[in-house]
């Protein structure tokens, strides 16, 4: 019966990263279910839409098209993997280096959107205090700012090979590709701009 279960979790990895070992752990056995000769065909049922996120399934066994066995198999299913912890505090502001994470084999299920490559977390910059121990994830980092607040920047307007430019001042940090608020310079107009790359915005339309 368990066989049955970890097949039909095998069956919907597509929805994991690749680096997930599916685990299913059940609290009980269920009970056993007398057959009848010739062909039965399982179906698998998870009781939450999400699957991994299931406390149960029913297993329901057909015969010449009829019902002749159903079953509720409950237990707890993990996708393990390595994921980047942070092996000191970083205070918000700081950028993420090489030494400040290690990788820790953790249930994927129970984490928010973790990194499971470091080279996607190195360089990122701390948006709020991440204590030592803890996963990092997706909310707790933002890309390095390439246009600091302040900045004099050049703010492009237009497209195709007609395109003007003026100078604006940056009312806060940008990262590469964010919307930030400008200062035109000529107008003294607050817009609405995207970093194009260091020291370049675009008029957002």
């Amino acid at each position: 019966m368990l066989a049955l279960v970890e097949e039909y979790l095998q069956s919907q990895r597509q929805r994991l990263p690749a680096e997930a070992e599916i685990r299913f752990t059940p609290e009980r056995l269920p009970q056993v279910c007398a057959l009848p000769a010739g062909e039965v065909v399982w179906d698998v049922l998870p009781s939450s839409p999400n699957v991994f996120n299931s406390s149960s399934f029913s297993l329901i066994a057909r015969a010449q098209g009829r019902t002749v066995c159903n079953l509720v198999v409950r237990g707890r299913v993990e996708a393990m993997a390595p994921v980047a912890m942070a092996v000191r505090t970083l205070q918000r502001g700081e950028a993420v280096g090489t030494g400040d994470l290690r990788m820790s084999r953790q249930d994927l299920l129970r984490q928010r959107q973790p990194f499971l490559q470091p080279a996607d977390l190195i360089g990122m910059i701390a948006t709020r205090t991440v204590a030592a121990g803890v996963v990092f994830e997706a909310r707790d980092v933002a890309p390095p700012p390439v246009i600091k607040k302040g900045e004099v920047v050049k703010l492009m307007t237009g497209g195709g090979n007609f395109q003007l430019s003026t100078a604006a001042v940056a009312t806060s940090d940008g990262a590469d590709d964010s919307v930030i608020l400008v200062r035109n310079l000529n107008s003294n107009k607050i817009i609405h701009a995207r970093v194009s790359g260091p020291g370049i915005v675009t008029v957002e339309h």
